[in-house]
């Protein structure tokens, strides 16, 4: 291979040079081996080197040696073009990284990128690549080109020229380029590396390092890659450019609590098509900031900028690293924290501040924190929330502690809030438009500890609370959220000073919400709201007299001194109290002050010991003041002897009115008292309660429970629970009570009533009366089983109600004010039947139990059941019932109207022991004949309500209806034997009419045949004419033809022809004549038979028709109206033939159903051909 291939191809890499004409040979390889080569007119090599890497191939084979990792320098061709200044350091400054290993071993000076103006020295790479570098197919090509002294980047990249780049000087100017990766920091084609000298020509870079940094006459070390798509031989084109670098001397301090650790330069240039090419340069770097309550600095990464006059300085936390704990407050972490400030060039840093922006996210906590950095360390930030609830504050929280809250009780709103974090302050939250439990508080804070959260505040503008009748001013809310690992819940509390009938006190108010609220499971629906006002009335062993709130008892021995006082207002029973002050009392619903004192000397006297440490609890009622109870230490009995005991006391203290000459205050005791009585296993259970003073006490005594079987009437009557003893009894000698009057309750069965015992030595004025609301038929038959002593079926549920039930019991009768009242039960009562009432009187005897009165108007289906319409007075429908052993029947007498008549109806009702429902109708046939109407219930029997049941109807008509349906059909018969032959003589009369129409029709036609053909014939002669020269000639001929033509064409051929059609039409016309003889061939043919029948009927009357049996059936129907008719089974014989046939009875239509039976008849008659 020639020296010149061996040269182009290692050459090709970079750059393609052109071959060499044939009086500009390359030299020989003698003369490269002497490291002088003059490769084209203008240029030459200088101290080149070339060296080669021997294979195990021979040196002449072509193919080892282009394979060979020889790396060529590259040979520029000749050309000009204006470039920077050459400097006069004859040995440059290689401002590149060093390579990795190998060296440059061939050296030469070109003009850089075709630019003859500048020369720069060609250094070539020699040796293997670096370690780990692979050599594919493509040869390596690695050059480093050292430019000297000052040098401008727009003598090689025109695009520059004329921008700000064409005022920036650099030195010590080194370019590479690779084709591998032989040098790391160097990216693959042109890289350019030189120092950047900053003068004020270089603008905003100037004023940000001398002015805003103060660096004195600071050099940058920059890169920039040109990209792999440039030749050494032409310029570099590029549209966009970025060199950077960095500052490599001392770094300073410009202002008390920032330190730029780092100063880097960015200059940017970017063309679009067709248009100036744009300038940026930037400062940029690393700084530290040093932040309160952090021990070291935060690391920003910064940029510095000029933005027309001022440099906007912006920083941020690199690779999005969080800003954690921020001034010291451990567990926030801040995402996206960014430092931005403008600084003049006159006095940069005097009154520095940056403004700080950072969001804070957290759960479902996300906000946008604010504020600002300030010399000499002072920072603060902030952030204001619009939606900040119980989620948020456990997201604060939970970030800050890594634990979680128990949530609220209670609503706990919040309108908005401020966060913020300062110097010496760390986190602190402000909270606006606060309301707790609907109740508006207004402004608040909230302070974070490792315990939980605490909000609190006060109410604003001296406004007021209201809690029920409580006004609380001065009000301030305490809300404590706790860790759920304390095992506390979180409790809100408002405290506050109330005003109470004469008392002032600060008091405390708990929120909660009520554990029994129904509304729990609605969506959307709030939460009942409870709460309890507490406070603490005597401290220590200080006393309060009862007086002090309640004057009424001022002065008198029950103006107590109360130890231990305690003030509650509750919105419910058994309140919640939350974290107030524990105590023994227990509460209730309302206000409320409970206390202790040592004893009364009327409970003593009445005890007979003395009682201490009892307990007062005074509950207030805004409409009638305060109730004064009194609970005892233990449990204490009085025995009144005769084995009557009570049980537990309660006492009370009656403040009586207060006026003058009015009862004072008084002392009521409560107690169960136990009486026995005979013939009863245990005592009557009786609630006392008695009221005096000292000396005697007196009272009502109260059955509790029941007496069951007085009088020993039976076991299933009980007398109770409201049964009313008077007792008195002396305090200084109990006695047993001398006599009893009764008024309370009894029981019959399941139901209760009012009772009023009257007790007599003589039997026959002994009487219990009771009135009962509501009573279960149950009841009565239960209790009727128990007198007669038998069993009685259930009657179905529902079937009788009774109402106001007036019941007397009268063990062996009784006659009292007059009025005689059997043995056993009598009672009157309000009773329901069918849904209706019904006004009834009845007894209970040894026959069971019967039932007699009047019901109210009810339905049947459609049918209204109402008493006697014809009545002058107001009736009702009669009702009589029985239930016994044997039977329970009920029968109901009444009016309806049926097909428009109002008529008697009878319902019978079976409910043992086959259950039925059926009922009765007479029905009018004709004036002088009747027939019942059956009506059995469909389906199951009811027997609460008819209203919506359907009946079937039954009749079977007797021999009178029979025999009067069999006289109108004959009639009938009578009739229509009379018609037939009337209809008879009409058709044939029909048949001569039309037969004499159609003769005087044609008779007249032939006339006005006869009279055409005359004129005819006159007028074709004329035709014989024409005929007669048929044969002459063509001329002739032709005026033949149109005489004939004419001859056709006159009035009096077309009056021939019309005439004979005339003729031919009136013969034809026979249609009538037909339709005549059609209908009496027709009448001839029904009537055959028929006739003789008919007459034969007619004649021997009843004694050829038997009508034997009618059976009407139907439905009731739901239809307002009604049922429309019945169906009508008919049998029976005619002319001797059996018939059965299917009809309609409207009882409304009599005739048409008689008239019904005459046509089916002779439709049977017909059938027969009118033969027996």
């Amino acid at each position: 291979m020639s020296v010149s291939s061996i040269l182009a191809h290692l050459v090709s890499p970079v750059d393609k040079l052109p071959n060499p004409e044939p009086d500009h040979k390359l030299a020989s390889s003698r003369a490269i081996a002497a490291g002088k080569l003059t490769i084209a007119e203008g240029v030459e090599l200088k101290n080149f080197c070339l060296a080669t890497t021997h294979t195990s191939a021979s040196a002449s084979d072509s193919t080892d040696l282009a394979q060979a990792p020889e790396v060529a320098a590259d040979a520029i061709a000749s050309s000009t073009a204006p470039g920077g200044s050459q400097g006069n350091d004859p040995h440059p400054t290689d401002t590149s990284a060093p390579l990795a290993s190998g060296d440059f071993v061939a050296e030469c000076e070109i003009p850089l990128f075709g630019n003859n103006s500048v020369k720069a020295e060609l250094l070539v790479w020699h040796g293997p690549p670096p370690a780990g570098v692979v050599i594919g197919q493509v040869v390596p090509s690695v050059q480093k080109a050292l430019v000297t002294g000052d040098f401008k980047l727009s003598s090689i990249i025109p695009v520059l020229k004329g921008t700000e780049f064409d005022d920036i000087t650099f030195r010590n100017v080194t370019i590479i380029h690779q084709n591998y990766q032989f040098d790391p920091s160097s990216a693959l084609g042109y890289s350019f590396y030189g120092d950047l000298v900053i003068e004020q020509s270089c603008g905003a870079i100037y004023n940000i390092l001398r002015k805003v940094l103060g660096l004195e006459e600071p050099v940058l070390h920059v890169h920039a890659d040109f990209g792999p798509d440039q030749a050494w031989s032409s310029p570099v084109s590029v549209s966009a450019l970025t060199i950077e670098g960095a500052f490599t001397g001392s770094t300073p301090a410009p202002t008390t609590g920032i330190a730029f650790t780092s100063i880097g330069a960015r200059l940017e240039m970017h063309k679009k098509s067709d248009s100036v090419a744009s300038y940026f340069a930037m400062i940029h770097g690393k700084m530290n900031l040093a932040v309160p309550g952090a021990i070291t600095p935060l690391e920003l990464d910064y940029t510095l900028s000029d933005t027309g006059g001022t440099i906007k300085l912006d920083a941020s936390i690199p690779n999005n690293v969080q800003w954690q704990n921020p001034m010291g407050v451990q567990g926030i972490s801040l995402d996206n924290a960014t430092f931005s400030s403008n600084l003049t060039l006159d006095d940069p840093w005097k009154y520095f501040t940056l403004d700080i922006d950072t969001h804070f996210t957290c759960k479902s906590m996300k906000t946008e924190f604010r504020g600002s950095w300030v010399t000499g360390g002072a920072c603060a930030i902030s952030a204001n929330m619009s939606n900040f609830d119980f989620q948020t504050i456990e997201a604060l929280y939970g970030s800050m502690h890594h634990a979680s809250l128990n949530p609220p009780k209670i609503d706990v709103s919040i309108a908005s809030a401020v966060i913020s974090i300062a110097k010496g302050q760390g986190l602190t939250v402000s909270l606006q438009g606060v309301g707790i439990a609907g109740h508006q508080i207004g402004d608040a804070n909230l302070v974070i500890d490792s315990d939980g959260v605490n909000l609190h505040g006060g109410i604003s503008n001296g406004e007021t609370m209201n809690f029920g009748s409580l006004v609380l001013s001065k009000a301030l809310i305490n809300v404590n959220y706790c860790n759920t690992a304390s095992g506390k819940q979180t409790d809100a509390t408002i405290t506050g000073n109330v005003l109470f009938h004469g008392l002032e006190f600060e008091a405390a108010v708990h929120l909660y919400h009520s554990a029994d609220d129904t509304n729990t499971a609605i969506a959307d629906t709030p939460m009942l709201v409870e709460w309890t006002v507490f406070a603490e009335l005597t401290a220590n062993n200080d006393q309060l007299l009862l007086s002090k709130f309640v004057p009424a008892v001022r002065g008198s021995k029950l103006d107590l001194a109360l130890s231990h006082v305690v003030f509650l207002a509750a919105s419910r029973d058994h309140p919640d109290i939350g974290v107030l002050i524990p105590t023994n009392y227990s509460f209730h619903k309302g206000v409320q002050i409970c206390g202790t004192f040592d004893g009364l000397p009327v409970l003593n006297a009445l005890t007979h010991s003395t009682t201490t440490g009892l307990f007062l609890n005074a509950g207030y009622d805004p409409s009638s003041g305060f109730s004064l109870d009194i609970q005892l230490p233990v449990l204490t009995r009085l025995h009144l002897g005769h084995g009557i005991t009570s049980t537990g006391l309660e006492l009370r203290i009656n403040q009586g009115t207060g006026e003058i000459g009015s009862p004072g205050p008084t002392l009521s005791i409560s107690s169960g008292l136990l009486i026995p009585v005979a013939h009863s296993e245990k005592p009557l259970e009786f609630e006392m309660m008695l009221t005096g003073d000292v000396v005697e006490v007196s009272g009502s005594i109260e059955l509790k429970g029941w007496w069951v079987d007085p009088f020993g009437i039976s076991k299933e009557v009980k007398i109770g629970p409201l049964l009313m003893l008077q007792i008195t009894v002396s305090c200084t000698l109990p006695t047993a009570p001398s006599g009893l009057a009764f008024s309370g309750g009894l029981q019959i069965g399941n139901t209760t009533a009012d009772v009023i015992v009257s007790i007599d030595e003589d039997p026959m004025k002994q009487m219990v009366s009771a009135e009962v609301k509501n009573l279960n038929l149950d009841d009565i038959v239960t209790f009727t089983e128990k007198i007669i002593g038998s069993t009685i079926s259930k009657p179905p549920s529902g079937f009788l109600l009774f109402q106001d039930l007036k019941l007397y019991i009268c063990p062996l009768g009784a006659t009292l004010a007059g009025v005689a009242y059997p043995p056993g039960f009598s009672y009157e009562s309000r009773m329901i039947i069918f849904g209706h009432h019904a006004d009834i009187s009845g007894h209970i005897g040894s026959g069971g139990l019967s039932i007699q009165g009047d019901v109210d108007n009810f339905r049947i289906g459609p049918l209204i059941v109402h008493g006697n319409a014809s009545s002058k007075e107001p009736s009702q429908a009669t009702i009589k019932c029985v239930i016994s052993e044997t039977v329970q029947h009920l029968s109901l007498n009444g009016e309806v109207i049926l097909w428009d008549d109002s008529v008697a109806i009878n319902l019978e009702v079976d409910t043992h022991p086959v259950p039925e429902v059926v009922f009765f109708c007479k029905l009018k046939f004709t004036d002088s004949l009747f027939f019942e109407l059956k009506a059995t219930l469909i389906g199951a029997p009811s027997f609460t309500d008819l209203s919506k049941s359907d009946f079937e109807f039954y009749a079977d008509f007797e021999e009178p209806i029979l025999d009067h349906i069999g006289q109108e059909v004959a009639k009938c018969f009578d009739k229509a034997e009379k018609e037939t032959k009337g209809g008879m003589e009409a058709a044939q009369k029909k048949v001569e009419d039309e037969r004499k129409a159609m003769l005087v029709g044609i008779d007249k036609a032939q006339k006005n045949l006869d009279a055409a053909k005359v004129a005819w014939d006159k007028k074709n002669q004329s035709a014989s004419a024409a005929a007669a020269l048929e044969a002459a000639s063509d001329e002739i001929a032709a005026a033949a033809r149109d005489v004939v033509i004419e001859l056709m064409e006159s009035s009096e051929y077309a009056a021939y022809h019309l005439a004979v059609t005339g003729l031919a039409v009136a013969k034809e016309a026979t249609t009538g004549l037909k339709a005549a003889e059609q209908i009496l061939s027709s009448v001839e043919r029904a009537a055959e038979g028929i006739l003789s029948a008919l007459s034969f009927i007619d004649n021997e009357g009843t004694k050829t028709l038997d009508i034997q049996k009618i059976i009407l059936t139907g439905s009731l129907g739901k239809t307002p109206a009604g049922p429309q008719s019945l169906s009508a089974d008919i049998q029976g014989v005619v002319i001797g033939n059996a018939f059965h046939i299917q009809g309609k009875l409207d009882p409304r239509k009599v005739e048409d159903f008689i008239a019904d039976i005459f046509t089916l008849l002779l439709d049977e008659i017909k059938l027969h051909g009118g033969k027996p």
